[in-house]
């Protein structure tokens, strides 16, 4: 199912939008669904992003734990990388 939307753009953003869509020969209602799945993707990593430092914040990882991701990461260095 699709839903319609009319927009308003400022001429300078609209002009822009113009020409990469032309200079692409993709359909305008194309090139928005595009630039608003991208949008919404940047958004949805970002906030994953977030997330990740926040919980790494309320439980940051231990000196022990560490030390020994820091070994594994010299051994696997040892044996030339990840496979």
């Amino acid at each position: 199912m699709t839903k319609r939307a009319a927009i308003s753009l400022p001429d300078q953003l609209y002009s822009r939008m113009e020409r990469d869509r032309k200079s692409r020969r993709v359909p305008r209602s194309r090139w928005v669904q595009e630039a608003v799945r991208e949008y919404l993707a940047r958004r949805d990593e970002a906030r994953d992003v977030e997330a990740y430092f926040e919980a790494y914040r309320r439980f940051p990882e231990t000196g022990e734990e560490f030390r020994a991701f820091e070994q594994a990461a010299i051994e696997d260095l040892k044996k030339g990388g990840p496979p």
